[in-house]
């Protein structure tokens, strides 16, 4: 597995849990794709400070009511892992 691969063709690689696959080409190297990636991430940071405002907001307004609910969202998780 310490073979280096030249530039051009690549050859097909064993994989132990199925048969061969292609090696494909780094897109990371991509121009633009970076800026693209960026500008595609910003709606999902404005939405998510959006809903942890509303849930400070809620916790604040409700305090015992979130302290309920993060109690039995707590043995929920305890009771699927166990």
């Amino acid at each position: 597995m310490s073979e280096t691969i030249e530039t051009g063709d690549a050859p097909e690689v064993p994989w132990v849990t199925s048969g061969p696959r292609m090696r494909v080409a780094d897109i990371s190297t991509l121009p633009g794709a970076g800026a693209a990636m960026h500008e595609s991430a910003k709606p999902l940071g404005k939405t998510r400070d959006e809903w942890a405002d509303g849930l400070r907001g809620t916790v604040r307004n409700h305090p015992l009511a979130a302290m309920a609910a993060a109690v039995a969202l707590g043995a929920v998780i305890v009771r699927v892992i166990r």
